[in-house]
């Protein structure tokens, strides 16, 4: 949690719409292309919802808007942190749109680069911008380790396998399960040791 925090707070004094989608990332464990492509109108404010349904692509001098590497959007939940970090990044973006005479349209881009929210920030900027940052931290910590870390958090927080899945976008938990087998064996093993250290000298010789 400290790195991310760290990482957070650097990208804050480089570029505050990315670090609000880094903050993003760690939180919903999205995809690169699937943050770039996420619109307010994803936004429940009320559930406190985020719906993923959408990735952007580059291809050569093209950006293409395509569905979700399953071909399905998916709904999670955020926590009220996230909630709170949306909305004063919303509140941000309205805000610089009424200052050249505009209103944020509701199909808006979260994450842009021009004042009406409808050029996205692509996903190789965001990566050059991540290498940027590490370079600037002193700090090895790959983009895609954002999204680990939803996964373990959760998984060390207890949260089922298939809830974890979901969240990711993965089509099969069997995948989520071959993708975090060595850390939730060693979680495992560190569960088996408190369970141990609880029973004591309740185990018969």
């Amino acid at each position: 949690m400290d790195e991310i925090t760290r990482i957070v707070d650097g990208a804050q004094q480089l570029d505050r719409v990315k670090a609000v989608l880094l903050v993003v990332a760690a939180m919903t464990g999205a995809r690169r292309g699937e943050l770039c492509a996420l619109k307010w109108s994803d936004v429940d404010w009320g559930r406190r919802t985020l719906t993923i349904a959408r990735f952007l692509r580059i291809t050569p001098n093209v950006t293409v808007e395509g569905t979700t590497k399953t071909k399905k959007s998916r709904t999670i939940s955020l926590g009220a942190m996230s909630m709170e970090t949306l909305r004063t990044h919303r509140e941000r973006c309205s805000d610089v749109a009424r200052s050249v005479g505009n209103e944020l349209p509701a199909e808006a881009l979260v994450f842009s680069t021009s004042l009406a929210g409808s050029v996205p920030v692509k996903p190789d900027s965001l990566t050059q911008f991540h290498v940027r940052l590490m370079k600037e931290l002193g700090m090895d910590y790959r983009f895609h380790e954002l999204r680990h870390f939803m996964a373990i958090s959760m998984a060390a927080s207890g949260v089922g396998i298939r809830t974890i899945a979901g969240r990711l976008g993965h089509a099969d938990p069997a995948l989520t399960l071959r993708t975090y087998a060595h850390w939730l064996e060693t979680a495992d093993r560190e569960a088996a040791d408190v369970v141990e250290n609880v029973l004591g000298g309740a185990v018969p010789g």
